[in-house]
């Protein structure tokens, strides 16, 4: 795997093209197509979005990834570009200025605490993860219940993941191991000029002593001295579901941006969705009506990345 033995200057990734990247997602037989030059996951049953989901694309360039009288498809858009919704991601950005000290002293404690307590190095043995990862992941998804791949609570289902994830030449894997023992989990991978941070789990007794917060800033750290990484992507905004998720990464200098997108629907659908899913919608379209339940302290960590000009359809 890309998360072998490195020197301390060595980048923690080796970076991916938009190409591997797309074959690694399909080899775990996600939803991936390629129309007009764009690679596109299938999020829900007949909606796509781009697989670099914070990738702006002009509309008239787009093509639909499907048949279109049933397939809807949302893309980000240039600023100035008309726009029907929003995409609201979570990410890093100002990469380069990251460090410690850039953090507030609360946090700052946090990983320094948590640092006397865990060691953090690359998970290299899939045999080891399978055996030592599984139980802190059992425990992280008994906690929270949260319900993204929640089938890899059975272990046939964690093994095949763990098989795939270590097939992944570029893939990280990071462990945070106290006295010897796996206790947090996070994996990364570069691609083009983002860090993706698709998984990341801890035990309890490890997110007591802050591991979360020393595995993320080994991963900020990482980046800002990469001088090809631009953004690091936590993932969507989760609204309520997920308010301590997003919380977490709202208090180390995460943000909200708020995506200008074109959401192309068929009208049909777009009006039997509204009136059978009203609330799906309004996440569809990206309002914000459920950010109420963010401490008012993240308000300001909402920014808007353009400013466009509304269009019907």
């Amino acid at each position: 795997m890309g998360s072998g033995a490195r020197s301390s200057d060595a980048p923690l990734w080796q970076q991916m093209s938009i190409d591997e990247f797309a074959a690694d997602e399909r080899s775990q037989s996600a939803a991936i197509v390629r129309r007009g030059g764009i690679y596109w996951r299938r999020v829900r049953p007949f909606l796509f979005r781009p697989l670099l989901v914070m990738k702006t694309y002009p509309a008239a360039s787009v093509v639909s990834p499907g048949v279109k009288l049933w397939t809807a498809f949302q893309h980000g858009v240039p600023a100035g570009e008309p726009a029907n919704s929003f995409l609201n991601l979570l990410l890093f950005d100002d990469i380069s200025s990251y460090s410690l000290a850039s953090l507030d002293s609360s946090k700052r404690r946090q990983v320094r605490l948590a640092a006397k307590e865990f060691t953090v190095r690359p998970v290299t043995d899939a045999e080891e993860f399978k055996e030592k990862a599984y139980p802190v992941y059992l425990e992280f998804y008994e906690r929270t219940k949260y319900d993204y791949m929640a089938e890899r609570r059975h272990f046939e289902c964690f093994a095949r993941w763990t098989d795939w994830l270590y097939s992944l030449p570029k893939t990280v894997v990071l462990g945070g191991y106290q006295h010897g023992e796996l206790a947090a989990v996070s994996t990364s991978m570069w691609v083009e000029d983002v860090v993706l941070c698709p998984a990341a789990f801890c035990s309890g007794q490890a997110l007591k002593l802050h591991a979360n917060s020393l595995m993320l800033h080994t991963v900020r750290d990482a980046a800002a001295r990469c001088p090809g990484i631009r953004l690091i992507y936590a993932g969507p905004y989760k609204y309520n579901e997920g308010r301590g998720v997003d919380a977490f990464y709202l208090e180390r200098g995460c943000r909200i941006v708020r995506t200008p997108a074109r959401l192309h629907i068929n009208p049909a659908l777009k009006l039997l969705l509204a009136s059978l899913l009203p609330r799906q919608c309004r996440k569809l379209w990206g309002e914000l009506d459920d950010a109420a339940g963010l401490d008012e302290r993240f308000h300001g960590q909402i920014v808007i990345g353009g400013s466009p000009e509304p269009c019907a359809q």
